[in-house]
């Protein structure tokens, strides 16, 4: 289910009845992808247009954990059928995290750590069951630091990204890295085998 952030106010009743919960900041990626140069292969796209993309960056994050091995991409795109599906569709009873449109993901002031520590998935889980979690843009100063947050966009340059991911790429849970103008890519496939924790579902396999 995809939320503009104002429709936080819907309650806990909906948000805790879903699976997955997303909320975007329409405005933000809008402004963002009406750039001239978004790098995102838009031209003035209209709302359904940003949509459309918060619902491409979704389904890329989701993606492994929905269909892990169902679909190879060797067989082109096939129907999986109903049973897989069943099994395969939400290996994890239920995860929610914001997923701010073009801006960055992190535990709340008093969850973060300490610049220059590892990715704090502790702090994490404890913001995700608390609803603890603010966007990159709240703390200007901190949003091109990676250890800080689970996914950051909208990075000003390259040489910016470089220079924010140098520090993450030596971690040993961080397979793949790569960055362009408009975003940076990280992807994880570490499974720590542990199906009790919010946090061990976005380190099976996120991406964005």
């Amino acid at each position: 289910m995809l939320l503009k952030l104002p429709s936080l106010r819907l309650g806990l009743t909906l948000v805790d009845s879903l699976d997955l919960v997303v909320f975007y900041d329409v405005n933000g990626l809008r402004q963002r992808a009406r750039a001239k140069w978004n790098g995102l292969g838009l031209q003035n796209p209209d709302d359904a247009a940003c949509r459309g993309l918060v619902s491409r960056l979704l389904s890329n994050v989701t993606g492994p954990q929905r269909f892990g091995g169902l679909v190879p991409s060797a067989h082109g795109s096939r129907l999986a059928g109903i049973p897989s599906l069943a099994t395969n569709l939400a290996p994890f009873p239920v995860i929610k995290f914001l997923l701010p449109a073009l801006g960055g993901l992190s535990p709340g002031e008093d969850l973060l750590p300490d610049t220059g520590q590892p990715l704090n998935y502790a702090a994490t889980s404890c913001a995700l069951r608390s609803g603890a979690l603010c966007t990159a843009q709240r703390r200007p100063s901190q949003s091109t630091v990676l250890t800080r947050g689970l996914f950051c966009r909208g990075m000003a340059s390259p040489l910016t990204a470089t220079s924010a991911i140098k520090k993450f790429l030596v971690e040993p849970d961080v397979r793949t890295t790569s960055w362009c103008a408009a975003g940076f890519l990280v992807s994880n496939f570490q499974d720590p085998a542990s199906a009790d924790k919010p946090e061990v579902a976005l380190q099976r396999g996120w991406q964005i």
